[in-house]
């Protein structure tokens, strides 16, 4: 079992270790969705149609956070300006959705862990 440890990198272990915990305490029955604070504005980037952006968005729900959605699919004009934060932000490579605007912080398809340690 040790050489199995040895090949994990323990970074990333932590890192999906503390989401998931922060995830179940924010599911958890006794917790109150107004114990997380939302402090700055969400702008999610992407498409009703895409099952990680319609998931993620459940998942800011069920924290009680508020988000303006911007569907980028048929919309020229949101894909501009999303196309046009993404490049400000210096993110290279393939895109996926969600993108999340945070008040300029662009995170592309974050877990809720992410978002929720930005606020």
């Amino acid at each position: 079992m040790p050489h199995i440890l040895q090949s994990i990198n323990m970074k990333k272990v932590a890192l999906v270790c503390c989401g998931l915990i922060l995830l179940w305490a924010c599911q958890s029955p006794g917790t109150n969705k107004s114990s997380i604070k939302q402090t700055k504005e969400i702008i999610v980037y992407g498409s009703n149609n895409c099952d990680h952006c319609v998931d993620f968005k459940a998942q800011l729900d069920s924290v009680g956070f508020s988000y303006d959605f911007r569907d980028v699919e048929f919309n020229e004009a949101m894909n501009n300006e999303l196309y046009r934060k993404v490049q400000a932000a210096r993110i290279m490579g393939r895109i996926n959705y969600p993108v999340i605007d945070i008040e300029g912080k662009i995170l592309v398809a974050p877990s809720l862990g992410e978002v929720i340690g930005l606020m």
